[in-house]
């Protein structure tokens, strides 16, 4: 769960501005270009994984962090949300009712699972370090709330995760954060198809003394595929990306900080084009 709020800690962005995902408008298709074709393939290989499961007693939980993965690919701003790894570590071992993981202090009592499903309620991490060298204490404390069920084919999961940071140098304050990261998203894979939506959204604000700056960010996909299984190839259908701001640097202009999107469109295995939306 740190991971979420060390990596908006360096999203240095502020103000108004920001634009709803479907606002987006695409040119034609075109041939991929190589980061493009490297998307492509981590899509299919994280897709893929979903297929690993018996679906009605396993999580499809790799389309969580797929939002991320392909932005990161395809050059867009990062980083992201990365709770992904965290809340697919935490629903397995959930799911094998072990509860055992690393809480780093998180009290298991607050995760309710079923044979089907895991719930954080209220669960707390938070630590404070101070640097042996500098004497500069960092504070840090994350609550976790939300749900991920399966059940006949479908994954759904809604998970949001706020968090506060201070950094204090001996005698005075350095930096204050907080925010809010969310998972959200629903996949249903068949024997030949896949389909779903999914992504991430930060918001976070900062201050440095009198300064003070806000961001807010979401990466999402939208997938409707058909595949084969043996081997597994991606077949025809589609796969949207999107990157849009909420917020963007203050007084910046947008192309610093654009809106991004990425359709993928399959017509057989390994032959696809991409249009560019913005």
């Amino acid at each position: 769960m740190k991971n979420a709020l060390a990596a908006g800690l360096v999203l240095l962005v502020a103000a108004c501005g920001g634009q709803d995902e479907h606002r987006l408008t695409y040119g034609p298709p075109q041939p991929p270009t190589y980061a493009e074709q490297g998307a492509a393939a981590t899509a299919q290989a994280t897709l893929q994984g979903s297929l690993a499961f018996a679906p009605a007693t396993e999580p499809s939980t790799g389309a969580m962090g797929l939002a991320d993965q392909l932005v990161a690919s395809l050059g867009g701003s990062m980083p992201t949300v990365r709770a992904p790894d965290d809340v697919k570590q935490l629903a397995g071992e959930a799911r094998a009712g072990a509860l055992a993981f690393d809480t780093g202090g998180m009290d298991p009592r607050c995760v309710t699972t079923t044979p089907t499903s895991a719930t954080w309620s209220g669960c707390v991490i938070e630590m404070t370090e101070t640097d042996p060298y500098s004497g500069d204490t960092t504070w840090m404390r994350v609550t976790v709330n939300g749900s991920l069920g399966w059940s006949a084919g479908v994954t759904r999961w809604d998970i949001a995760e706020t968090f506060s940071m201070t950094m204090t140098s001996p005698g005075q304050p350095l930096l204050a954060a907080s925010g809010t990261a969310k998972l959200v998203g629903e996949l249903a894979v068949t024997g030949s198809t896949i389909v779903g939506y999914g992504g991430s959204i930060l918001d976070i604000t900062q201050s440095y003394g009198a300064f003070g700056m806000s961001a807010g960010l979401a990466n999402t996909f939208n997938a409707n595929l058909q595949y084969q299984a043996d081997p597994f190839c991606i077949t025809g259908g589609s796969l949207r990306v999107q990157q849009v701001w909420t917020q963007r640097p203050m007084g910046a202009p947008p192309t610093m900080y654009p809106d991004q999107g990425w359709l993928f469109s399959w017509s057989g295995c390994g032959v696809f084009t991409v249009a560019h939306g913005s």
